[in-house]
Order: C-alpha cells, then structure tokens, then sequence
C-alpha cells in the first residue's frame, strides 16, 4: 500500500507500506542513488531544489520514475529474481 506525502496541496513523496515488516525510512534526493555516496554536497542539492520551488519538478520525476518502475509486473520480476538468487544459495 502506499500513500502520497502532500505539503502545500502538492504532492511531494510517497510512503510505501510493508504490513508486517518495517525495515526503516528513507528521503531521496535527485542526484544521490545510494549509501556510498559522497554527501558532503548534500545542503547545497536540497538548497537548489528548494529554490523557485524545483523541488515541485524533482518529485514529479521522482514519481513518475517510480510509477514506470513499480508496475505490478516489473516488481513481479524484481521479486521473481530476488526468489530465484536466494534459492540458488541455499
């Protein structure tokens, strides 16, 4: 399940609901893809979004990023995948 984070009337994120399981939380920001990432830049990408409000054009982006990726039959595949590696291990 998941549910649109609105700020201001706009919709600016989306929470994604796990009904038995809580790994944890995560913000994204545009131009950081994962935890090796140097963030030492990182006031000055959330400043330049929040200018002119392009955060608006950054999360609709994001959204439409994640809608395109998270079809129920790509996430079919992605989990399809994971099911397949994990097997081959055991």
């Amino acid at each position: 399940m998941t549910k649109l984070i609105v700020v201001q009337g706009e919709p600016i994120a989306t929470v994604v609901f796990e009904p038995k399981v809580h790994r944890g939380d995560v913000v994204l920001v545009h131009g950081f893809t994962g935890s090796k990432e140097d963030f030492s830049d990182l006031q000055e990408k959330i400043e330049i979004a929040l200018e002119n409000n392009k955060w608006k054009e950054i999360g609709a982006l994001a959204q439409k990023d994640y809608y395109e990726n998270h079809t129920p039959t790509e996430c079919y595949k992605k989990y399809k995948n994971n099911v397949i590696e994990v097997l081959g291990k055991i």
